[in-house]
Parts: C-alpha cells; sequence; structure tokens
C-alpha cells in the first residue's frame, strides 16, 4: 500500500506512482502498453503507445491547500516537513537506544514545527525512557496546539523496534464542502494542464493523483461531470494501493 507520504520528498514519485497504476488498468484491458520518459523541462510527462495510436500523458496531484497557523501550505509541502520531522527523530531515538519496543507516533502539521521540533524530541525521549521495560503503555500528547493540533505517541508492543508513524492533514469535512471544493480543485488543474499540452499535437490523457482523500468515487464523477474536459482523451483518477478510476473519456 502507498504510505501518505510516500510522494513527499520527490516529486517524481507521484508520476510513476500514476504511470504504474494506469498501466495495469490498461494492460487488463488493452494488452501491455509502451511507455516512454517525456522531456523533463516541458509536457507530456511521458509518452504512451497502445498498437498504433500515441498518446501524450500529463500527471497531477489533485490537494487541497492547507491553512496552518499565518501561513498556507499544500499537502505535498505538509507531508515533506512532517516526514524530514519523523525521520529526525527516528534517528535520534535509534541512535541514543530509546527504542526498546514498537512505538507508534501520530502527527499533523503545526505552526513552526522546526522551532519546537526540539521540544517534541525531549518528551518523546523522556516517553521512551518511560516505557522502556513495559511490554504496552498507554498513549501520551506530545503536543496540542491552539487550533487543536495533536501529536502523540504510545508503545504498541515490546518486540521488533520501531517507530511507526502515522500523519493527518486535514480536518473532516462535511459532504457539502466536498462537494464544493471538490469541483474547484479539478477545475484549477484541468485549466493548468489544457495550458501545458496547448501545443502538443497527440491525443491528451490526464492522470490525476488523489491527495485529497476526502471524496469517494462518486463525488469525483459528479465533480468532472460540470468541468470541460474536452481537450483530453481520458481523465483518470488514480489512488489507493494503484487503484485507476476513469473520469472523462473522449471529451465525456
Amino acid at each position: 500500500m502507498r504510505s501518505e507520504h510516500d510522494f513527499a520528498d520527490n516529486p517524481r514519485r507521484d508520476e510513476l506512482f500514476a504511470k504504474e497504476a494506469f498501466s495495469r488498468f490498461v494492460a487488463s484491458r488493452h494488452g501491455t502498453p509502451k511507455w516512454e520518459p517525456g522531456p523533463r523541462s516541458q509536457a507530456p510527462d511521458f509518452w504512451l503507445t497502445l498498437g498504433e495510436r500515441r498518446f501524450a500523458v500529463e500527471v497531477t496531484q489533485v490537494m487541497e491547500p492547507l491553512d496552518i497557523g499565518s501561513r498556507t501550505t499544500t499537502g505535498r509541502g505538509a507531508r515533506a516537513a512532517l516526514d524530514r520531522a519523523v525521520r529526525e527523530l527516528r534517528g535520534g531515538a535509534q541512535a541514543a537506544g530509546l527504542l526498546r519496543g514498537f512505538y507508534h507516533i501520530h502527527v499533523c502539521p503545526l505552526p513552526d514545527l522546526r522551532a519546537v521540533l526540539p521540544e517534541l524530541q525531549r518528551r518523546l525521549f523522556e516517553y521512551l525512557q518511560v516505557t522502556a521495560n513495559s511490554s504496552a503503555a498507554e498513549r501520551k500528547k506530545l503536543w496540542r496546539g491552539s487550533r487543536g493540533q495533536c501529536w502523540s505517541v504510545e508503545k504498541i508492543h515490546e518486540g521488533s523496534p520501531a517507530l511507526a508513524e502515522s500523519m493527518s492533514l486535514g480536518d473532516a469535512k462535511w459532504e457539502g464542502e466536498v462537494r464544493e471544493e471538490l469541483p474547484q480543485l479539478l477545475a484549477e488543474r484541468l485549466a493548468d494542464k489544457r495550458e501545458k499540452v496547448r501545443t502538443i499535437r497527440e491525443e491528451v490523457i490526464l492522470l490525476l493523483v488523489d491527495a485529497y482523500h476526502y471524496a469517494d468515487s462518486p463525488d469525483w464523477l459528479q465533480a468532472i461531470g460540470n468541468l470541460d474536459a474536452s481537450r483530453f482523451h481520458t481523465v483518470a483518477r488514480v489512488f489507493s494501493d494503484h487503484d485507476c478510476q476513469i473520469l472523462s473519456l473522449c471529451g465525456r
């Protein structure tokens, strides 16, 4: 399974994930696809050959901007910052010999994360020391921000020394919020990609990496249904464990 932070530290990972997901989808229906990399400095991301037909393939993430304190970042940026922080904490705990069991840490975006990281490390290391000889221990909050952000740690069992993480990047959304927000996000991505592929003569396939996480398949179909996707031969959503959902085919 793809983890929450797989795309965070390498912007090419979403392209490779989308390529693999769409390859599996196409291969199950049309035979083995042939892929070629596109030019690095301009569209498309890939060229795809199916039989006698050649397509340009563009990949983009669909994600919401995240409001973190007084600034705004993207899902990718928040994941990258959290991934770096967890790696530092894990490395420090391993170097200090404090991982005596399997621990789970839950993290989320915080304002001025770099500034509070030393205090987070102090609290984490204190918990690791206190629970070193325990078979398991109750969850402890490491940090709770004024906006409700919460970091916590829990000792799960005494075997397999490790510090595994989970991340939450946004608040829960009402169904109405999702139905209002998703079409706006999709419209932005479609407009951006229309501009990038305007000089390409070949048919274009657009792969949308779902980093939004709030909407189900019917929500995506409803959102795309009211948008102009006529420039693209295919618009597909790729998500989860290399799953693929066709949202628009031949501009419909």
